[in-house]
């Protein structure tokens, strides 16, 4: 208890790296799920500076129970983040720690594939992977990806495409009809 005190205090610190550090003590030493903890992650998740906001959404993975709502909500928020790697980092926790099927997750995961920076959108094929082998709906999955195909810029449509190869089972015909599509348009 005493430990998990200073640590706290820590979070509050005037260095970054000092507070970032704290961020990642407590998500090692807190009981899983503690309120007071997961409410220190909350805060974290607003500072001002990105690299906090980041080792808040790998803290909050790491201490909040499975599925927990708070730090979903927290991730989803951020994947609006003006900083990518913030955006890259949630869509990453997200993959691997929203509750099974939970199609807001899906969708919001998808929508990064129309993301401006290309690191982000080059980890949507691996989180949208994630999320279907814990039991996303394929079929949602792969509706909402191939969406993007008829997307104005090239950049998501390929994004999408890589997708699709991820999220598809061999041999699946939709997709293959939707790629011979895409294959065909040549905007």
């Amino acid at each position: 208890a005493e430990a998990l005190e200073l640590v706290t205090g820590s979070l509050f610190d005037r260095s970054e790296f000092v507070r970032i550090a704290a961020l990642d003590a407590l998500a090692s030493i807190a009981p899983r799920g503690d309120p007071a903890a997961l409410q220190a992650v909350l805060e974290g998740s607003r500072d001002g500076l990105h690299t906090i906001r980041r080792a808040a959404a790998c803290a909050g993975v790491r201490l909040a129970n499975a599925g927990d709502q708070s730090i979903v909500a927290m991730l989803l928020g951020m994947l609006a983040d003006p900083e990518a790697w913030v955006r890259l980092t949630a869509i990453e926790s997200l993959a691997g720690f929203a509750p099974a099927g939970d199609t807001a997750v899906c969708a919001a995961v998808c929508a990064c594939l129309e993301d401006k920076d290309q690191a982000v959108r080059g980890v949507v094929p691996g989180a949208l992977a994630n999320l279907k082998a814990s039991g996303a709906d394929v079929g949602q999955l792969k509706r909402l990806t191939a969406e993007r195909l008829e997307h104005a810029k090239a950049h998501c449509r390929q994004a999408a495409v890589h997708s699709l190869a991820q999220i598809a089972d061999q041999n699946d015909a939709q997709v293959i009809a939707w790629l011979h599509r895409a294959l065909a348009d040549v905007s």
